[in-house]
């Protein structure tokens, strides 16, 4: 079955800088050189919440996908497929109980923090990374998406400190260019949403 970042190519999840290559997760093992130079076989066990379908076939569910992810990715490129799985809807309750399941399996400790610390506020990659980007320097956090209303109408900010009537917007070339159809991105943001 198709797992990690192939699953996340199959449920239309941000990735960034990744390879190319094909995972497939099996229940058993298999020899290195049983499939082809662009194949990457994972072996691993597989609960029924743990396997989904997506344009007809069989990949790792929604959570199982996001935590396998980040077990062999970046915390970066993890935490974009993170929080793009909770804004489509996905559960990080059961990120967390799926990580804490597979504890003693290599990349599980950049899993769990990635499970602990994703968002489902953040509107697109390049607001994931900026909250990364806080973080790492040490500063207070901020709120994410938080609604204004000015004598211009109602706006919604991608990070607000209230407390010192501070906003910041992300707007650069990874949001016009990379991850959606640049009129796509224009005119969505025209008519007040955000893409």
């Amino acid at each position: 079955m198709y797992s990690h970042t192939s699953a996340a190519r199959i449920h239309g999840l941000h990735l960034w800088k990744v390879d190319d290559l094909v995972h497939l997760t099996q229940g058993f093992p298999t020899s290195p050189h049983g499939h082809g130079p662009d194949v990457r076989a994972h072996y691993s066990s597989l609960s029924p919440q743990d396997v989904s379908s997506g344009k007809g076939l069989r990949i790792t569910a929604l959570e199982r996908t996001v935590v396998d992810c980040a077990r062999i990715l970046s915390y970066r490129q993890s935490l974009i497929i993170a929080d793009h799985a909770l804004q489509l809807g996905g559960n990080q309750s059961l990120m967390q109980d799926i990580a804490l399941q597979l504890s003693g399996h290599k990349g599980i400790a950049n899993a769990r923090a990635i499970t602990a610390r994703a968002s489902a506020l953040a509107e697109s990659p390049g607001e994931t990374l900026t909250r990364h980007f806080l973080r790492r320097m040490g500063l207070p956090m901020p709120e994410e998406q938080v609604s204004v209303r000015t004598r211009h109408g109602d706006h919604r900010l991608d990070f607000a400190w209230r407390e010192l009537l501070l906003a910041l917007e992300f707007d650069g070339r990874i949001k016009y260019f990379d991850f959606s159809p640049t009129q796509e991105v224009l005119f969505e943001e025209r008519r007040g949403k955000r893409p």
